[in-house]
C-alpha cells in the first residue's frame, strides 16, 4: 500500500534521482537530476524498459522519497512525498494528477495539472521516452510534469511532439525564467540546458 504525505523541505533527506515526461501528443525523455537547492547532474539515462521498471532509491526509514512540483506564490515549488512502493513514473504522475493534499492547499499550493488527466500510450527506446496524454496541456502543467519527473527519475530532456510533427525539447531548466523552476542542467555531456529545438516555456500562472 502506498502512503503519501508532505513534510517541510528542511526536514527531508537526500532526494531521489529519476525520469518521465508529458503533454499533448507525445513526450520524449532521457536523464537530469534535481534536488531542492543547488545543481545536481546524474548519470546516463536508462535503456529500453517498461515505464514501471524505473525506480527511485530508498531512505533509511524504509520508504522511498520523491518530489512533486506545484505552484506556490506563482512559482514552481517542490513538496516531498513518501511511498512504501518503488518510485515509478506511475507513482509520480498519479500523485501529481491527484494534486495538492489538504495540507498543501492550506499552505497555498495549487496545480495546473488536470485532475482527470490520463496517459493514453507510452513507448521508450534508449533516451527517447514518448508519452501521449488524454488532453492538451498548457505550459504551466507541462512545467509541473517535467520538473517532477526530472526530480525523481533520469530524464535529461522532455520532447513534445506537436501536431505538425515538430518537437519542442524541454528540461526543468527551461521553465526557470517564467515559472521560477530550479535552473538544473541535464546531463547531456554539454553545458546546454536543452537537447535541441525550441523550448515551450509559456508564462507564469
Amino acid at each position: 500500500m502506498t502512503a503519501t504525505t508532505r513534510v517541510p523541505l528542511h526536514r527531508r533527506g537526500k532526494g531521489v534521482a529519476a525520469a518521465f515526461a508529458g503533454m499533448v501528443g507525445a513526450l520524449s525523455l532521457a536523464g537530469c537530476g534535481i534536488q531542492s537547492s543547488g545543481m545536481k547532474v546524474v548519470g546516463a539515462a536508462p535503456t529500453l524498459q517498461a515505464a514501471n521498471d524505473v525506480t527511485g532509491t530508498g531512505n533509511p526509514n524504509g520508504e522511498n522519497e520523491y518530489e512533486l512540483y506545484f505552484f506556490h506564490d506563482h512559482k514552481l515549488t517542490p513538496v516531498v512525498r513518501y511511498t512504501s512502493d518503488p518510485v515509478t513514473q506511475e507513482v509520480v504522475m498519479a500523485a501529481l494528477i491527484k494534486g495538492p493534499n489538504t495540507t498543501d492547499t492550506a499552505d497555498g499550493y495549487t496545480s495546473a495539472v488536470p485532475g482527470n488527466l490520463s496517459i493514453v500510450s507510452y513507448t521508450a527506446r534508449d533516451q527517447q521516452w514518448n508519452y501521449q496524454y488524454s488532453m492538451p496541456l498548457d505550459p504551466a502543467a507541462k512545467a509541473q510534469i517535467v520538473c517532477s519527473i526530472q526530480s525523481d527519475l533520469n530524464a535529461p530532456s522532455v520532447g513534445t511532439l506537436t501536431a505538425d510533427g515538430s518537437e519542442l525539447w524541454n528540461s526543468c531548466y527551461d521553465y526557470s525564467e517564467n515559472f521560477g523552476a530550479p535552473a538544473y542542467l541535464p546531463n547531456l555531456g554539454t553545458a546546454s540546458p536543452s537537447a535541441s529545438g525550441s523550448a515551450d516555456t509559456g508564462s507564469g500562472q
